[in-house]
């Protein structure tokens, strides 16, 4: 995944005044591109394998923040197949994390159906950002789950 790959967008927060009514259009997009698969996985009866994402501090462990979305993935009924984690040392911006490059390939070859953070500042803290990611998972197949919703404090 390069800078190409997420390209910025402008931040929608600023096409929304109200960073609130921001929060809940990326929660609307995320549950939008999730729904289909739920669906799916009700019909199929299936367990389908998703992959945790942890982004860290340097130097931090990803230990209970790894163990609260691996809670949460096998509460939706879903195996987890690998926690891959990144650290922000790199900076925020999602195309210069390989670890999430390496997630987003995984759901491109099937091995992964989509991905389970603890928060959306696991995949950043900037709309755009986060946009251009939800947009990238979108394109190869796959989705994001989230513990706590963008809404949440």
């Amino acid at each position: 995944m390069t800078a190409e790959t997420l390209p910025r967008r402008g931040c929608l927060t600023g096409q929304v005044r109200d960073p609130a009514a921001g929060a809940r259009a990326l929660l609307e997009r995320r549950t939008a591109q999730l729904a289909p698969f739920a669906a799916a996985v009700l019909e199929a009866r299936s367990r389908p394998c998703v992959d945790v994402y942890v982004l860290l501090s340097p130097g931090q462990e990803p230990g209970v923040r790894a163990a609260f979305a691996e809670q949460t993935a096998r509460a939706r009924g879903w195996n987890v197949a690998r926690v891959i984690c990144d650290t922000t040392g790199s900076g925020t911006d999602p195309a210069l994390r390989p670890a999430l490059a390496t997630a987003l390939d995984r759901i491109a070859r099937g091995k992964s159906a989509g991905l389970v953070a603890v928060s959306r500042a696991d995949i950043s803290g900037f709309d755009d950002e986060y946009a251009a990611v939800l947009d990238r998972l979108r394109d190869v197949g796959g989705f994001l789950d989230l513990a706590h919703p963008e809404t949440a404090l």
